[in-house]
């Protein structure tokens, strides 16, 4: 699977009101009252793709007399059995990494082709998947001091 997107569809689809919605939806996500017309705009102030499907970002949310960055990592993925253990393959695992999934249809031009994509970004903390890549996998743990 080749990663069909970058720092900038990501932060357009951060800016949609769908995303804005799923945002304030989050337990750990800030003054909900002060953001609940969704009249704020979110930036990515680091993106990087750690692998094929973990994206490590920082987001941050401003408002007028409002601002507050995150640490948001994602894992990408088309279908959840992608990113799943054998021993992870289980109804309320499957559940509870979708009750934490953001999806939307994404439309994009490749190879002067119209491609229509289901961008499912998971918050990474909730999947075992993550934690495995990101402590054992050489690759990206030698990365760290670099990050």
């Amino acid at each position: 699977m080749s990663t069909p997107f970058d720092k900038n569809l990501v932060q357009g689809v951060c800016n949609s009101n769908e995303f804005k919605g799923w945002l304030l939806s989050r337990r750990w996500f800030g003054d909900k009252s002060t953001l609940s017309n969704l009249e704020f705009s979110i930036s990515i102030n680091y993106f990087k793709l750690i692998s094929e499907r973990i994206l490590i970002n920082i987001i941050e949310v401003e408002a007028s007399n409002y601002s507050k960055t995150y640490f948001l990592p994602f894992i990408y993925y088309e279908k959840i059995e992608e990113i799943l253990e054998p021993n992870e393959n289980t109804k309320d695992t499957i559940i509870n990494l979708t009750e934490n999934t953001f999806s939307k249809k994404i439309v994009m031009n490749i190879d002067n082709k119209q491609t229509v994509f289901t961008l499912n970004l998971l918050e990474a903390e909730f999947c075992l998947y993550f934690w495995r890549k990101m402590l054992f996998d050489a690759k990206i743990s030698e990365q760290f001091p670099s990050m």
